[in-house]
């Protein structure tokens, strides 16, 4: 008590009491511990252990390792901080420095939050934007969805499926389909499935194999030596023959005859020269403007020509005078004549006279006096020259002679020479031979005005007489370059005289027509060749009669896209009878259609080009890619691939129309 008074004495306030135990009282009279203070103490710092305060949280740290915590919350700015905590302890790791939350059951506000692992959201979620939303319940967007450009909404396994209303959804069709093209299909065209699963348009097929019209007879005698030539002004086919009859043989005669669809009508055969002369091997030539030349040889071995004028009206021809082109000794079964440009023929034969030698003369024809004057023969071959045939190149203004050179193994030779006036130039280059071997028999040359190209036909005596075609183009210095044989006919066992063939151009279709004889019994056949560079591709050969058939020759109704054949027909009989003069109607190329009942799938959506991938309106769907429809009608698919009103067989129908442009697609 005596140091309490003495402090009390220093002038303090408050009453300091200091007990035996040495416990300090300020303020109070009974101190229970060594500094015991009624009121507030202030202090600049404290420093020691505070453990043994009250009112603080049992083992707080400033700097905590690691353990649970809390986190007291408060919106005072100033003042005595309210002593409010968190519900549940905080979760603090002193390794990582990292603080693990718990839940939270109230609201949370701030300008942004980073999450690197998934949020779970129990309630609704509100947001202004998001990137990404993985919602196991559903996902209501108030003012709609919008998707950037290049994304799309997709199932990411199964079927995507909307629910309620769909009608403002843009570019939603039924009935489409998605296929790959198989060629250029336009839009709005009818289309296959085809067998490998690509869709085409329906149409009709082109085939190499070609179709046979109806056979027609102009002579019902024994006829010969046919050759037969058109006239396009006219569209005229004129037959040039001779008639080998019981009592007058050897006479010269012509018909006129008329396609109509796939068969041929002749009028009545007459004479073209008169007399008790003979006329052997007629051939002849066109010259435009219903005129036409043809060569025979006489009963006096002369070469002679005519000109024919074709009278439409009447299906007749009436000729000028004769002319002569060769004095005598021209052998007539190795001749031939064709167009060697404007008003101009080439007559190529071997003079009997001068050991069988080849020439060729050049006529020039005025058509108003319907005459023909020639020019001094040409030497082109200075050997035995047989099988002689002749074409002209339209697009090179040469003349091609191909042949038989029969001294030099029996090989055949082409050539090429300019005519101009009346004569006509060779070389200077060699003639190229086409087969050097086993020899040739019965040549035949045309030319390909479209491609460019010479294309000879012929037997092989080697093979033995195997059918082969040759193409080949005019070079510098009247060279001529072949390219390599083709097989178009297999070899026979025998070789008769009824071998022969004849081969035409048809420029519509761009093909080659070969006729000639098969096999035993030899009857008569036709192939169709399609050019390509310089070899020549066949389709299967087609039989035209199946009798006994010779003395072929073709020409090309360019008017009815048609080539006609004349040939001799025959019954193998003894003596053999039925030995007339017919005519068959070809078309170079068969069509068939693709379109079948079953494989009809709809019209094309839109262009799509070959093996690309594009819509197609199937079944249910409607195709706006139409013209001139009638509305409330039932279209049919023709077998050319339009659209008709009218079914045809087969019978597929397309769909029904709803407007002019419109057609629902459906199939019976």
């Amino acid at each position: 008590m005596t140091r309490a008074r003495e402090l009390s004495k220093l002038g303090n306030t408050n009453i300091i009491n200091v007990d035996s135990s040495y416990n300090v009282g300020i303020g109070s009279l009974t101190p229970d511990a060594k500094l015991d203070v009624i009121g507030i103490i202030s202090a600049t710092s404290f420093s020691g252990d505070g453990s043994e305060l009250t009112g603080i949280v049992a083992g707080a740290d400033l700097s905590p390792g690691s353990g649970a915590q809390r986190v007291v919350v408060t919106s005072k700015t100033s003042g005595t901080m309210d002593t409010a905590a968190t519900d549940a302890n905080l979760s603090w790791n002193s390794t990582t420095n990292t603080l693990s939350a718990p839940t939270l059951s109230g609201n949370i506000t701030g300008t942004a939050a980073t999450f690197s692992g998934d949020v779970s959201i129990g309630g609704v979620l509100t947001y202004d934007d998001v990137t990404n939303v993985d919602s196991v319940g559903v996902v209501t967007a108030r003012s709609g969805i919008k998707v950037g450009a290049g994304k799309s909404i997709s199932a990411v396994s199964g079927t995507l499926t909307y629910y309620g209303d769909g009608s403002n959804l843009d570019g939603i069709e039924s009935g489409v389909g998605n296929y790959v093209a198989s060629g250029t299909i336009d839009n709005g065209a009818t289309v296959i499935l085809k067998d490998d699963g690509t869709v085409g348009i329906a149409t009709m097929v082109t085939s190499d194999t070609p179709s046979v019209g109806i056979s027609s007879v102009f002579l019902s005698a024994d006829t010969r030596t046919i050759t037969s030539v058109y006239d396009s002004t006219t569209d005229k086919i004129v037959v040039f023959f001779t008639d080998y009859g019981p009592v007058v043989q050897d006479i010269g005669k012509v018909v006129v005859g008329n396609v109509t669809g796939t068969g041929i009508t002749f009028g009545t055969p007459t004479t073209f020269n008169s007399g008790n002369s003979k006329a052997w091997y007629p051939v002849a030539a066109p010259i435009g403007g219903g005129k036409l030349v043809v060569e025979y040889t006489d009963g006096a071995g002369k070469g002679q020509a005519k000109v024919g004028t074709i009278d439409s009206s009447t299906n007749t021809i009436s000729f000028g005078s004769s002319s002569e082109f060769h004095s005598g000794g021209s052998s007539f079964d190795h001749s031939t004549a064709g167009y060697a440009g404007t008003d101009t023929v080439a007559i190529a034969y071997r003079d009997a006279n001068n050991s069988n030698h080849g020439y060729v003369s050049i006529g020039s024809v005025d058509t108003s006096a319907n005459t023909i004057t020639f020019g001094t023969p040409v030497n082109f071959g200075s050997f035995n020259t047989e099988y002689i045939s002749t074409t002209y190149d339209t697009i090179n203004d040469k003349l091609i002679i191909s042949y038989r050179n029969q001294p030099s193994n029996d090989r055949g030779e082409v050539i090429a020479g300019d005519v101009s006036g009346l004569g006509v130039t060779f070389g200077p280059s060699a003639p190229a031979q086409f087969d050097g071997s086993g020899g040739i028999v019965f040549t035949s040359t045309t030319f390909d005005s479209t491609n460019g190209k010479i294309v000879i036909a012929y037997r092989d005596g080697g093979s033995p007489y195997a059918g082969l075609a040759i193409v080949g183009f005019v070079t510098t210095n009247n060279a001529v370059s072949l390219g390599s044989t083709v097989e178009f006919a297999s070899a026979v066992s025998s070789y008769t005289t009824g071998y022969d063939i004849n081969n035409v151009y048809d420029s519509t279709n761009n093909r080659v027509s070969i006729s000639y004889q098969g096999t035993d019994p030899w009857p008569g056949k036709v192939i169709v060749g399609t050019v390509n560079g310089d070899t020549i591709s066949f389709g299967s050969s087609v039989v035209f009669n199946s009798s006994i058939c010779a003395y072929y020759s073709a020409t090309f109704d360019s008017t009815n896209d048609k080539v006609v054949i004349v040939y001799k027909h025959e019954t193998w009989t003894q003596p053999p009878s039925n030995w007339g003069g017919n005519a068959v109607v070809l078309s170079p190329t068969s069509q068939a259609t693709n379109l079948t009942t079953d494989n009809y799938i709809g019209i094309a959506g839109e262009a799509i080009s070959n093996a690309a991938t594009g819509k197609i309106n199937i079944i249910g769907g409607t195709n706006t890619g139409q013209s001139g429809l009638t509305t409330a009608q039932t279209y049919y698919v023709a077998t050319t691939g339009i659209l008709t009103t009218t079914a045809d067989t087969p019978s597929v129908v397309a769909g029904t129309s709803i407007s002019d442009t419109e057609i629902l697609v459906w199939k019976s």
